[in-house]
């Protein structure tokens, strides 16, 4: 398992890590943050619990935590990087794509194409999470509450 488990990171190294630095992220083990003046935005790599022998898989979760909703909600903002669950807007990147169903990566030894897969992974991620965050951070903490989060994306807002 710790082999897949550094298959996977192999996967993120050569996909994600330096696209989105370039976009503002910064890494801590598998998530990427980007902070901003009224959010700050996350992306976790999931690898399945589950995976066993030759493979497992892997998923893109996106988060925003916005610090004055929290302040609003009468609960203390998170200082420094929030979990994905504290996050008050979350995705799956998969109900993002074309099918809108939860979508995990496979990997199984051997890998063949790790560049391609990491690809895969960047593109995936620059079309549909990075919309994602643009389309939500156009919002404060008022009108996200007040747009009630439409079924249009799934996105799930906790409270």
């Amino acid at each position: 398992m710790a082999e897949l488990s550094n298959t996977i990171e192999d996967i993120i190294s050569k996909g994600l890590v330096q696209f989105l630095q370039a976009e503002g992220f910064n890494r801590t083990d598998k998530t990427f943050v980007k902070y901003s003046n009224n959010a700050i935005q996350l992306l976790c790599v999931e690898e399945s619990k589950s995976g066993f022998g030759s493979s497992n898989k892997f998923t893109i979760c996106l988060g925003l935590y916005f610090p004055s909703l929290a302040k609003k909600a009468g609960m203390v903002a998170t200082s420094g990087i929030p979990r994905e669950t504290e996050c008050h807007v979350r995705e799956r990147i998969g109900f993002l794509m074309p099918k809108k169903k939860d979508h995990w990566w496979m990997v199984i030894k051997p890998v063949i194409d790790l560049d391609g897969l990491g690809v895969e992974v960047r593109d995936t991620v620059a079309k549909y999470g990075l919309a994602w965050f643009d389309h939500y951070m156009l919002l404060d903490a008022e009108n996200l509450l007040a747009s009630g989060l439409s079924n249009e994306t799934g996105s799930a807002l906790l409270h």
